[in-house]
């Protein structure tokens, strides 16, 4: 068959490969499919048109190979034109594509960056790994403008002339580039570093300049980044740069790729830690937390000892207020109903007397022993003796009319210096009122022993009787809530215990 221009009409044809009853033909319009009556069997597919393919290779029976100048390489699936492209930006260091042969399951390419070599059916499986072979490895120049495999030997044709490389030779691993530091600046200044560099929260300009130790790898690239969740960094200077670094930790991660494919840690990590101002530091943090807490605790404390206050100051206008109705209604006995009393009993006597009735005498003990009993209840509302011979003397004068009206003995005792003061000796008084109705009502006791120590601070009272005990329940009576809100009223203390058979009560008041 005669290919002319009859058959391809003003295209000029770069390449052709036979395969599978098909010929393949790259034009400047891209890839065109004939059958063998060069009758067209597809067009050149839209994203393959325009490209300079410089070889079309055969990789399985699925997939072409095509070697482009300027694109790369693409491995195009025949059947549905699906494809692959590598090139400098993706897996493959060079972008023109020069010469390409195929020996076994090995892919030659000659290209502007010497001979790089593949394995086929990995490429096939979108996994490309090459290997390269340059003017650093000795070729007479990096580019390489046409491939020829002959007996274990590699014939690279360039410009300066041609190179025969034994093809062992390139399976060998070269040897990897060293890196190190040259400088590293802060603010523009030259720093001496180790494994970790401690920088002030407004020193935080950095510029670390590197360099690889290598005789063979020319083209190397390199990538950093600062922690494992940021992005990589590409880049082919010598340098990198960080300005503005926030507080914290860092660590310097750094790769470098000898065919933009297969990435090598250049150094273990470098870390980075940016010192907080004196203002965000944990102890400053600690500080301002115990700061914090301790105007909270003093405005608790003192919000506690104001409502404190409020309430003592209630509980005393209370007792108050209560003393001076105990006053009131005393008066009103004593000026009221007992002088009327009295003055009944007199004119009911005479009565009685003149009509010489048998009763007049039984009903004059009537009337004597009821205005006993109005004395003995205004005496208990406003006990007029405790200021005027003190609260021991007053507490003997009480106890003894108890103790012939009673039926269990009441045994007092006193000790120190007569308490003349009338709201301790009024307080006092009252808080053993309550305690003896307590014990009267509720514990069935046969005898009870009051004790009073005072000195000139404070006056000790403790309270005992031999009734069956209780436990305190604040939501029953107010017996003892009467008596401790008075305890507390002038900031006295109170503890008590109570048995089956013995209940003690020990009270401090202050005296001043």
């Amino acid at each position: 068959t005669v290919l002319s221009a009859r058959t391809f009409p003003y295209v000029p044809v770069r390449n052709m490969l036979f395969a599978d009853s098909l010929i393949y033909v790259a034009t400047t319009l891209g890839l065109s499919v004939y059958d063998t009556t060069m009758q067209l069997v597809h067009p050149p597919p839209g994203s393959l048109s325009n490209l300079k393919i410089s070889k079309i290779l055969n990789l399985n029976d699925t997939t072409l190979l095509l070697a482009t100048i300027g694109n790369g390489i693409y491995v195009v699936n025949k059947r549905n034109w699906t494809f692959e492209k590598y090139n400098a930006s993706d897996r493959l260091i060079a972008d023109n594509i020069y010469s390409a042969e195929i020996k076994g399951d090995t892919l030659w390419l000659g290209t502007e960056k010497g001979i790089l070599v593949g394995s086929v059916h990995l490429l096939a499986e979108n996994n490309p790994r090459f290997v390269q072979f340059s003017s650093s490895h000795g070729l007479v120049e990096d580019k390489v403008d046409f491939l020829v495999l002959v007996n274990q030997k590699v014939w690279a044709f360039s410009d300066r002339g041609i190179s025969v490389v034994p093809i062992t030779s390139i399976y060998k691993k070269p040897s990897l580039p060293e890196f190190y530091f040259k400088k590293i600046y802060v603010d523009k200044k030259p720093i001496s570093a180790g494994s970790t560099l401690f920088l002030p929260h407004d020193h935080t300009n950095v510029e670390m300049e590197y360099g690889f130790l290598s005789l063979r790898n020319q083209n190397i690239t390199c990538r950093y980044r600062l922690s494992d969740n940021e992005p990589w960094t590409n880049t082919n200077e010598r340098v990198i740069r960080f300005a503005s670094l926030a507080p914290g930790n860092y660590a310097l991660q750094i790769q470098y790729s000898i065919d933009n494919f297969h990435w090598h840690e250049a150094d273990p990590p470098m870390q980075f830690v940016v010192h907080p101002p004196w203002w965000q530091r944990w102890y400053m943090h600690l500080l301002a937390l115990v700061v914090t807490g301790f105007i909270i605790f003093i405005f608790l404390r003192h919000r506690y000892q104001r409502i404190n206050r409020q309430q003592e100051e209630l509980m005393r206008l209370e007792l108050h207020t209560l003393e001076r109705e105990r006053n009131r209604i005393a008066k009103e006995l004593h000026d009221g109903v007992a002088t009327n009393l009295s003055a009944i009993r007199l004119m009911v006597n005479r009565l009685l007397r003149r009509y010489k009735d048998p009763l007049a005498s039984e009903v004059d003990e009537h009337f004597l022993s009821t205005i006993k009993e109005i004395k003995s209840i205004i005496y208990g509302l406003t006990p007029s003796d405790l200021e005027r011979e003190g609260l021991f003397k007053g507490l003997q004068h009480y106890v003894e009319r108890l103790n012939r009206t009673l039926p269990f003995k009441i045994a007092l005792q006193v000790s120190g210096d007569e308490v003349y003061a009338p709201g301790i000796g009024l307080l006092s008084f009252r808080i053993i009122q309550e305690l003896l109705s307590n014990s009267v009502k509720h514990s069935g006791a046969s005898n009870i022993y009051i004790r009073l120590e005072s000195t000139p601070e404070k006056l000790n009272l403790m309270f005992q009787d031999d009734g069956v005990g209780f436990t305190y329940d604040d939501t029953r009576g107010h017996g003892l809530a009467n008596v401790q809100s008075r305890i507390r009223s002038v900031n006295g203390s109170m503890k008590f215990e109570s048995g089956p058979d013995l209940t003690t009560f020990i009270i401090d008041l202050p005296c001043r």
